[in-house]
Parts: structure tokens; C-alpha cells; sequence
């Protein structure tokens, strides 16, 4: 622990902003396209692909924000990540119940949103961001 940040927080702003990465990259790869296509003679609307570039750009800033937040102990980043990994659990469990997967899939799918949460609920974490 530094500064009073434990250090699994401090893996968590990594992660979260090593995970805004690939959205970083689609949204300029597909804004780029989007331009070529408007600028090109393809039949094919450049719009949808620019607004889709846009979102993956959103995607980005998102990831990076909560990583920023998680890093600086921003008391809405606990209740981010508290919200996200008990929504990744639950949209397993619903896929599961609506037989879109396999339970041992869904199980899967949930242990890295479920260790996240459980770690997050820990006192001493909680603590840090002041709840």
C-alpha cells in the first residue's frame, strides 16, 4: 500500500486503463475509415462508421476516467466497479437462465467480475475510498 491506496486498487486502475487501449485504437482505425469511405466513391454511408468510431472513443474515455478515479480513490470509482462486477454477474446469470450459455460458461465468464467485487467490499478497501 502507497499513499494509502491499497495495492490491488492500484492493479485495478492498470487493468482498467491497459483495457481502454483497444477501444483507443478501433475508435481512431474506424474514424479513419469512416473518412476514407466519405471521401471515397463507395456506395457504402460513412456516417454509421464515424458514429461507431465515436462510440469506441467514448469506450476509451470511459475506461481511462475510471482508471484515473480508481488511481486517485475517487469515492464514485468503488461504486463504479461495485455496479460493473455485480452487473457482469448478473448478465451471466440471465444468459444462463435464458439458456444463451452453458452454466459452466457462465460460471466462468463471472469469477473475474466476482473476485473484483468481493475484493472491492473488503473493509479496508472500502475504507480508502471513504465508504
Amino acid at each position: 500500500m502507497q499513499d494509502g491506496r491499497p495495492t490491488g486498487v492500484t492493479v485495478l486502475a492498470v487493468l482498467t486503463a491497459l483495457a481502454g487501449i483497444p477501444s483507443l485504437a478501433y475508435g481512431i482505425i474506424t474514424i479513419i475509415g469512416g473518412f476514407a469511405t466519405l471521401l471515397s466513391t463507395a456506395d457504402s454511408p460513412a456516417l454509421p462508421i464515424l458514429v461507431m468510431g465515436v462510440a469506441f472513443l467514448g469506450v476509451a474515455v470511459l475506461y481511462f476516467g475510471v482508471a484515473w478515479a480508481l488511481f486517485t480513490l475517487k469515492p464514485w470509482a468503488w461504486l463504479a466497479g461495485v455496479v460493473v462486477g455485480a452487473g457482469a454477474i448478473a448478465v451471466q446469470v440471465v444468459a444462463a437462465l435464458a439458456g444463451n450459455v452453458g452454466w459452466p460458461q457462465a460460471i466462468g465468464a463471472a469469477i473475474l467480475p466476482a473476485i473484483v467485487l468481493v475484493y472491492l467490499l473488503r473493509p479496508n478497501v472500502r475504507a480508502a475510498f471513504g465508504r
